[in-house]
This record gives C-alpha cells, sequence and structure tokens, in this order.
C-alpha cells in the first residue's frame, strides 16, 4: 500500500466515492485557501468525502467534505480536539487544520448543488501499521507510549454535554455486540464471543472507580503510521483520525491500541503485555484498571469481528473482509487464555 495519511485509512476503511466533483472541489479549494489543486484523488468515507489533493508544488493534503447535515456539536468538538494537540508537544505527528484566506478551519460551500462543511487537513506520511511486516516489541511498546502520550495531552479537554454516544465507544461494547451478533452464524465464535461478554460483565463493575480522561479511542492498526519498510527500524510516525475521541474511562486508550496489537500475533497475550508496559512507562495505571484493561480489549476485538461480519452480510467491504479474517482468529485465540493469568502478567511487566 502506498504511504499516506489519516485519508489512506479513511480510504481503504470505507466505500469509495467515484461521484464526487473534483473539478469543483479544486475550485474551491483554489479560491477559499489560495491553493492551485495539480491532483486530486477520491479516499472514500462513511460519512464524509475525503480527498488527496496535490498542490501545484507537489505538496498533499486532505480535503474533508462533510455533509451539512452532520451534527455540528460533533464537527466542532472534533476541531476543539484537533486545536488542542496543535499546541502540545508530541513524539508522532497528528492531523493539523489549514485555515482558509479568512482565518477559520472550515469553510460553508455547496457542492453539485449540496451543502457541505470543506476543511483542509496537513497529509501525514507513512506505512499503516496494518500493513507492516514486523511489528518488533520496541514498536509495541512505542504504541503503548503515544497512548499514554496522547492521553496527557488531552488533559483540559472535555466532551460537551449532549453528544450522541457512537458504535465503537468501549464501555457501550455489549450494545454494539448485541446489534451484530446475528449475523454470526459459526458456534465457535459465538460461544468465544460470550466467553470475553463475561469478562467484560464482570470488569464493568468497577468502571465507576476508574479515571476518567479524553482519549482518541481508536488507536487501531489502520490509524497508526510507522515507517516505511525501507527506512531500517520500524517506528511510529503518526497517529490519525480523531473522530472517535470522547471523554470516557482512561485505560479505554489502551484497551484499544492494545486490542489491535494483538491481531495477527502467535503470542497476542506477549504482544499486549508490551503495550501495557509501554504505556505504564508514561501512565501509574490503577489496580482497578490493571484488572479492566484485558477484558476490555479482548471485548473491543469482538466488536470489531462482529460488526464487519454483520456489515459484509449486507455489502460488500473491502476493509470489512480484511477486518474479520484477522479479527476472528485473535477472538478465538485469546477466548481460550485464562484472564486472571493475564491480568497477572500484566502486574508483573516490567517498564
Amino acid at each position: 500500500m502506498p504511504t499516506g495519511p489519516e485519508n489512506q485509512a479513511i480510504g481503504v476503511r470505507h466505500r469509495d466515492r467515484s461521484d464526487v466533483p473534483l473539478g469543483e472541489i479544486a475550485t474551491l479549494i483554489r479560491d477559499l485557501y489560495g491553493m492551485q489543486v495539480s491532483d486530486a484523488k477520491v479516499l472514500g468515507g462513511e460519512v464524509d468525502h475525503n480527498l488527496c489533493v496535490t498542490d501545484a508544488h507537489g505538496r498533499k493534503f486532505l480535503a474533508k467534505l462533510t455533509p451539512a447535515s452532520a451534527p455540528r456539536d460533533a464537527v466542532l468538538w472534533q476541531e476543539s480536539v484537533l486545536a488542542h494537540l496543535a499546541q502540545r508537544p508530541l513524539s508522532v505527528e497528528v492531523p493539523r487544520m489549514l485555515p482558509n484566506r479568512q482565518g477559520d478551519v472550515h469553510c460553508n460551500v455547496s457542492v453539485g448543488g449540496e451543502p457541505y462543511l470543506l476543511r483542509l487537513l496537513s497529509w501525514i506520511d507513512g506505512e499503516l501499521m496494518a500493513t507492516a511486516v514486523e511489528h518488533p516489541p520496541r514498536l509495541l511498546r512505542q504504541l503503548g507510549r503515544v497512548a499514554a502520550e496522547i492521553t496527557e495531552a488531552m488533559e483540559g479537554l472535555v466532551q460537551p454535554a449532549g453528544l450522541t454516544a457512537h458504535h465503537w465507544q468501549v464501555t457501550r461494547s455489549p450494545e454494539a455486540i448485541e446489534n451484530s451478533i446475528d449475523a454470526v452464524s459459526d458456534p465457535e465464535c459465538r460461544r468465544a464471543v460470550e466467553t470475553i461478554l463475561g469478562w467484560f460483565r464482570e470488569a464493568a463493575q468497577v468502571f465507576d472507580k476508574l479515571p476518567t480522561a479524553t482519549v482518541h479511542q481508536d488507536l487501531n492498526d489502520f490509524n497508526v503510521l510507522v515507517t516505511p519498510p525501507d527506512s531500517g527500524e520500524v517506528r511510529l510516525t503518526g497517529v490519525l483520525d480523531f473522530n472517535d475521541a470522547v471523554t470516557t474511562i482512561r485505560v479505554a486508550e489502551l484497551a484499544v491500541a492494545g486490542a489491535y496489537a494483538m491481531l495477527r500475533k502467535a503470542d497476542p497475550v506477549s504482544a499486549f503485555c508490551e503495550v501495557v508496559a509501554g504505556y505504564r512507562e508514561v501512565i501509574e495505571m490503577t489496580e482497578e484498571e490493571l484488572d479492566a484493561v484485558f477484558p476490555l480489549a479482548a471485548t473491543r476485538l469482538c466488536v470489531n469481528a462482529a460488526t464487519w461480519t454483520k456489515r459484509t452480510s449486507k455489502q460488500k467491504h473491502r476493509y470489512g473482509e480484511a477486518r474479520k479474517e484477522a479479527t476472528w482468529p485473535t477472538v478465538l485465540q485469546i477466548a481460550r487464555v485464562d484472564p486472571a493469568e493475564v491480568v497477572s502478567r500484566i502486574r508483573r511487566v516490567r517498564t
């Protein structure tokens, strides 16, 4: 897969949209941002139209067209997260919003006769962690450190009241599974999900004791960029897609990062422990967080597997098919472990 940014992940994840009027958008970018677009590629999007645009100097940017019908509070929250992070030093790159000629980070436009919100963001080079051949322990530890670093950088941000909870919210995982499990016909897969849901229900009993924070909450391997294969040592370079950022239990960040780090591993629990070790180098975890993080991570993988099983049963979806193939084997594998033993390993892990 060619190098690219947040947009790259979006292009893989969602359906393509070939009906985007590229010439019209190029004209809007020229008039509103003073940028001459020499090339534009449609990247798809679940809600937004996303495009990789290249200017006359060969520089790439992400253009996002959000339907005007999208909840404005949610859009403003996403923008406040990116604006907040732009003022914080981070060891990896995150998307930056680019102001237009008027100094605004979004513009109300009409494209194809329909109203949209247009935004332009920086492009981050790198390879998706999902496609990287090797995930050495040092990379997994770096992932844990970055998860903690972003959590600390988000300090002071609080999600506005009234924003709708979404499908991928970690604390609502059982509801997401309930909405998708009917599409899972394999009895072994269903038994594995039920086993892991049991772990979640036990962990949920201490949710009210867990520290809260505003977190990215979607550090999956399609939202994390690493150095290209020919660059020598593999390391993280960027984090994408802050659309799922939410104020919730703090450990949700580590649970999601650790969950996807277990995919395609001969020893998923060891990979998970490396991520936890990196996180604990930056943030001191409470006893309750140490107990809850693995059940939360395992349940997140169940949400991922069940969700994409249902969605691909209704519509062909390249990203969804890839997710199913990668996730179900790991769900089946970790459902056979004793979560108490994993918690014991997490407690003994060296930082």
